[in-house]
């Protein structure tokens, strides 16, 4: 019964005491607080880390596989091998695009030569009758079309081709294209005047080195046939769209015999 007597003469705690205990229990809450709020910091801390820095995980495997090479010898090794593929993948790339830039280089070169073509061969516009006292709108239209699209059209009024007689006499026709007008000649509907004229302007060009375009509003010329049948060149067309196509056509045709 010691033990009882000697809790019942513990002497009560002064009020001094009671303070300094207070103070301490005051002072574990708000140690207490702090750490939970700096833990509850922490949490958001390494959340964000996570979601702003997952690229570092690649890094940190490169890194991590780069310990674990054996020595720095096999490390810078490696790096080597790296840049030599990196270089190759690049000039690999450069290759292509060049590659590719060539080709397309080429493919305007070959379209500004195309472009260049009237440029570079002769156009005799031959009109088989006499000169008008004044030119007609409608063949300067034809000349100025001509033109812009880059040929230099000679104009001649050869009104003896209408004659197969007189046309034996005229010289040889020294061009590369002729275009027939037949239209501005006055008698492109008549084709029985019109398919001699065809035929003796033919007989002046020298065979399948120059090419013959007609000019006129008939449906059909029997000497335009015939001509193509024996190998030369020579069209037809019967309005000044056609017409310039028909040009530019018997132009590239020139152009390829040339070349040849």
């Amino acid at each position: 019964m010691d033990w009882i007597s000697g809790i019942a003469q513990t002497p009560a705690p002064t009020a001094q005491e009671l303070e300094l205990l207070r103070q301490q229990i005051e002072f574990l809450k708000e140690a207490n607080a702090e750490l939970e709020e700096t833990f509850a910091r922490y949490v958001d801390m390494v959340q964000l880390t996570l979601k702003t820095a997952g690229g570092v995980v690649g890094v940190v495997a490169v890194l991590g596989a780069a310990v674990s090479i054996k020595s720095l010898q096999d490390f810078r090794a490696t790096l080597k091998n790296v840049n030599t593929r990196v270089r190759e993948e690049v000039e690999q790339v450069i290759a292509i695009a060049l590659r590719q830039e060539r080709q397309r280089l080429r493919r305007l070169e070959s379209i500004l030569a195309r472009e260049d073509i009237p440029e570079r061969l002769s156009l005799t516009y031959l009109v088989p009758s006499t000169r008008p006292q004044r030119q007609l709108p409608s063949l300067t239209r034809l000349l100025d079309i001509l033109a812009g699209r880059g040929f230099q059209p000679k104009l001649s009024f050869q009104p003896s081709f209408s004659d197969p007689a007189a046309a034996q006499q005229q010289p040889d026709l020294t061009t590369d294209i002729v275009v027939l007008d037949l239209y501005h000649g006055g008698f492109a509907l008549d084709t029985e005047r019109a398919n001699p004229t065809i035929q003796a302007v033919a007989a002046k060009l020298p065979s399948q080195q120059a090419a013959l375009v007609v000019y006129g509003n008939a449906r059909f010329y029997q000497a335009v046939t015939d001509l193509t049948e024996q190998g030369e060149y020579c069209g037809a067309s019967n309005n000044p769209l056609s017409l310039v196509a028909r040009v530019l056509e018997a132009a590239y045709v020139m152009d390829a015999v040339r070349a040849g």
